[in-house]
């Protein structure tokens, strides 16, 4: 059955809900937003994280950036992450544009200036901790000069959105300016170290590589053949002058660099010991080739030149024809950057060219001095005075004499005769009374290394014995031993008043040449003495025999040179007047000399 009024015509409809109507239209509305809203913000999510808008807030200065490069750093990530809010909010393609321009200019600007404050750091804390090598001035002064580098102003233009630093007293964008030049790391002055193109190592190396394989040809020798300890000064002079000529046709450049501050350093700054990095540069703009080495029409180059047979460099053209040729030209010259007229170039010129005459005459010196001088015969009258003078040293180092008023000891010894005993002395043959004879001089003979023992004629000496301790018969009639004695000397005594040798005391027994204490039967060594005034003959024989003993050993001395020194020595402990010193002083003066 059909809802509402039947009418002829038909039904009519049902009665509209204009509060329906209004809720539904409300719902719609509702939805178109929030499909709108929804879409926004899936548009945005996905822009967001293309773009990185949100991460941009998280950004920061980098800590490791100095005071120069911080403050600008700040500026230019503040305008970045506005212009990431801005474009975050937006979406617009311009402020995403913006967004993006800025982030590229800080990510550059905090690249590079994060490389080169690693660097500034590094150089900062090397010089205070005073391990910058070659540094010029103190570390305070550097650091001091490292604080002004490190600072520098900065301001963000709104208009033209760009960070810009001052120059000058002008702020400029920061890409044109010293902040944006990767080089641009404080360097501190620093000492120039020189080249090996400098005249010492110059020198040194035309010494070692040429003149050095020629220096026996260079020495002058007699008629003999002999080398006379001088040079032919012209045939080194021709070596030196053609290795700096082809030298410099080679390493003209490294040269000219060598040449330049070897003229600064003379000329400019001759009170300097060291130069710097900047005297460097200087130096290359006073001292350069083209000044150096111009070609001066009619008169030539005012450079060159050669080194002649005394070591000096004499130029190819003379001052008085620079002046000449200047004169005769006249108007205007320029020398450097500055335009002069004729004489004014021609003094600038030849006092220019002054480096060149300082650089090859140190070089040529240094050269020179390097070859070494062959003196044979001095050095053959040298070697053997040194040979001489280092035996005696030696012999005199090894073999102190000891000289010292000693007593000789008491001894019981066996006596031939009487006289052949020490004075004063009593008793029979068999068993004699010995007294020492006191405060006699002596010098110790026999010592490690350099013993004297010999076989002397038995004649005026104690009774040899054999093993058994025994004495060997005399021959019937005789005064002789039946034969002859092994002794060693150990004291040579000298007489108190005059210091004359007067006696020497010896040891003797079956053993004593076998350098035994005691024999091989257990007899004690005997030790007895041999005075000059009782025995003449047994007194010249030991000397004798001392005196032809050969030195064991070159720090060793043989048995001559030890009695004469031992004899020089007393002499000088027992002579003690003015007079005698002076005697024994010549005399002694007349053995060094031999």
């Amino acid at each position: 059955m059909a809802n509402g009024t039947r009418f002829k015509t038909g039904f009519l409809p049902e009665r509209t809900s204009f509060t329906s109507l209004g809720m539904q239209l409300g719902d719609d509305l509702a939805k178109t937003a929030q499909s709108i809203q929804n879409e926004r913000l899936v548009k945005q999510h996905r822009l967001n994280t293309t773009m990185g808008f949100t991460k941009a807030l998280d950004e920061a200065v980098p800590a490791g950036l100095t005071g120069k490069y911080n403050s600008g750093a700040q500026k230019l990530l503040d305008a970045y992450q506005d212009a990431a809010t801005k474009a975050y909010k937006t979406g617009n393609q311009s402020d995403v544009d913006e967004y993006q321009r800025l982030r590229s200019d800080f990510v550059e600007f905090k690249n590079l200036t994060t490389a080169k404050s690693a660097i500034d750091n590094q150089t900062r804390m090397s010089i205070a901790q005073g391990n910058y090598k070659n540094l010029s001035g103190t570390v305070e002064e550097n650091l001091a000069a490292y604080d002004i580098h490190a600072s520098a102003e900065y301001r963000f233009d709104e208009a033209t959105k760009q960070l810009q630093v001052n120059v000058g007293g002008g702020f400029v964008d920061w890409r044109n300016s010293n902040i944006g030049d990767v080089n641009d790391v404080f360097v501190p002055k620093t000492l120039w170290q020189g080249t090996e193109y400098m005249p010492e190592n110059m020198g040194n190396a035309m010494y070692e590589d040429i003149l050095k394989a020629r220096e026996l040809t260079y020495q002058n020798r007699t008629s003999l053949g002999f080398a006379d300890g001088t040079l032919n000064e012209a045939d080194v002079y021709a070596d030196i002058d053609a290795n700096l000529q082809s030298k410099f046709a080679v390493r003209g450049s490294e040269m000219m660099e060598a040449i330049a501050v070897t003229g600064y350093k003379n000329l400019q700054k001759p009170g300097a010991t060291q130069l710097t990095e900047s005297d460097l540069a200087e130096a290359g703009v006073l001292y350069n080739e083209q000044e150096i080495f111009v070609d001066i029409p009619e008169v030539g180059n005012i450079g060159t030149g050669k080194i002649n047979s005394s070591g000096e460099w004499m130029f190819d053209v003379s001052d008085e024809q620079i002046q000449e040729g200047m004169a005769k030209r006249g108007g205007i010259a320029v020398v450097g950057e500055e335009p002069l007229s004729g004489p004014a170039a021609a003094r600038q010129y030849i006092e220019r060219r002054k480096a060149i005459k300082l650089y090859m005459e140190e070089s040529s010196t240094k050269a020179f001095n390097l070859v070494q001088r062959d003196n044979q015969i001095a050095q053959d009258l040298a070697t053997r005075r040194a040979e001489q003078a280092s035996q005696a040293k030696a012999a005199a180092a090894a073999e102190a004499s000891v000289t010292t008023y000693s007593p000789i000891k008491p001894f019981m010894g066996d006596y031939m005769e009487e006289s052949a005993g020490i004075r004063e002395g009593e008793g029979s043959l068999d068993n004699p009374k010995i007294e020492p004879i006191k405060d006699v001089p002596m010098v110790k003979a026999t010592i490690q290394g350099r013993p004297f023992k010999f076989t002397i004629s038995g004649s005026a000496l104690p009774t040899a014995v054999d093993s058994q301790g025994n004495k060997v018969k005399v021959k019937e009639g005789s005064n002789k031993l039946e034969g002859d004695i092994k002794v060693e000397v150990t004291n040579v005594l000298y007489d108190k008043e005059t210091g004359e040798m007067d006696g020497f005391e010896l040891a003797t027994g079956p053993g004593v040449l076998e350098g035994f204490i005691l024999d091989i039967d257990g007899t004690p060594i005997k030790s007895f003495i041999v005075k000059k005034e009782n025995n003449q003959n047994a007194f010249d024989e030991i000397e004798t025999s001392i005196r032809q003993v050969a030195a064991p050993s070159r720090s060793k001395r043989s048995g001559d040179r030890f009695l004469n020194d031992s004899q020089n020595a007393v002499r000088e402990f027992i002579l003690t007047t003015p007079e005698n010193k002076a005697v024994l002083d010549e005399f002694e003066a007349g053995e060094g000399d031999e």
